[in-house]
């Protein structure tokens, strides 16, 4: 799929690795930012891509690796390096289905489409996808 945003909704690789930044340094345990820069990259699918995701049973991972230039050179490596670092805080992540649903229906318009059977069946069909997909990621490559 090619990238459905437009370049002025991507953030700049500065303002990524200004969130980055902010992430790490606010929390309180240097483990916890694996587990905010998932939430973060969740918190940022708007209702019209996750409806387009849902209907298209997209890998919502997908669109984050495109918005937040996870494959740029200078990015890709130091994200799959602190991923490596903390990965038993990320499959904990992504193996609880409920906890992706959870914070995807911090946003009212999201949870409308989540608590829908079909947005049940796409989050049960999805979300280990999305972990099977940033496992190969971080260490098959």
């Amino acid at each position: 799929m090619p990238n459905q945003n437009p370049p002025e909704e991507r953030p700049a690789p500065s303002q990524v690795a200004k969130k980055l930044k902010e992430i790490l340094y606010s929390a309180t345990e240097p483990r916890e930012w694996v587990r905010r820069l998932i939430e973060w990259g969740f918190r940022r699918l708007t209702p019209e891509k996750l409806m387009s995701a849902i209907e298209t049973n997209y890998n919502p991972l997908l669109i984050a690796f495109n918005h937040f230039h996870l494959q740029h050179p200078l990015v890709e490596p130091i994200a799959r390096l602190l991923l490596k670092m903390y990965w038993d805080i990320a499959e904990e992540y992504l193996l609880d289905v409920n906890r992706v649903r959870a914070t995807l229906s911090e946003d009212p318009e999201i949870e409308k489409l989540v608590s829908t059977p079909e947005g049940i069946n796409y989050l049960n069909r999805v979300v280990p996808h999305c972990y099977d997909f940033l496992y190969s990621w971080t260490w098959e490559r």
